[in-house]
């Protein structure tokens, strides 16, 4: 099915115009849809990207439901900014039902704490990745942060 798409730069990818417009507004469900394939010194992963390219395509044809797309992440600052300013920030206006971070790619565990690993990452040991790896526990506060705060 996706064997003639061609590669993904990275980017961040949204299905139409800018999240700001009033399309983001009044959902169901808003997905930001991850696919990391590209690590620096290690072979690409083979369908990380053509996963979460599914997920973004198929939950853009349901109704009120919209996804953005985010390929390549090469630093943790680029998760961030992907996440919390291009993603979570216009939705904070309307929340919406459902909020879905969907990630393809490499991970890794320390404890209880899950990281997701960018392309640039030193993930040669533990210290260096978790200094430029993205916690699922940060994630998870900037998704309380932006979504649960009444004030906003």
């Amino acid at each position: 099915m996706f064997a003639s798409m061609p590669p993904f730069k990275p980017s961040f990818i949204e299905p139409d115009d800018a999240m700001a417009d009033d399309r983001w507004d009044d959902l169901r469900v808003a997905a930001l849809c991850i696919g990391v394939q590209a690590y620096k010194g290690r072979d690409a992963l083979g369908n990380t990207v053509r996963d979460a390219k599914a997920i973004f395509d198929r939950i853009n044809q349901l109704p009120r439901c919209r996804a953005a797309m985010l390929v390549d992440p090469k630093s943790s600052d680029e998760i961030y900014k992907a996440v919390r300013e291009q993603f979570l920030k216009p939705l904070s206006r309307r929340p919406p039902e459902l909020v879905i971070i969907f990630y393809a790619g490499h991970g890794f565990q320390v404890d209880s704490n899950l990281f997701l690993i960018p392309t640039g990452a030193d993930y040669r040991d533990a210290a260096g990745c978790q200094n430029t790896c993205t916690s699922h526990l940060t994630v998870l506060k900037w998704l309380k942060e932006f979504l649960d705060d009444p004030a906003k």
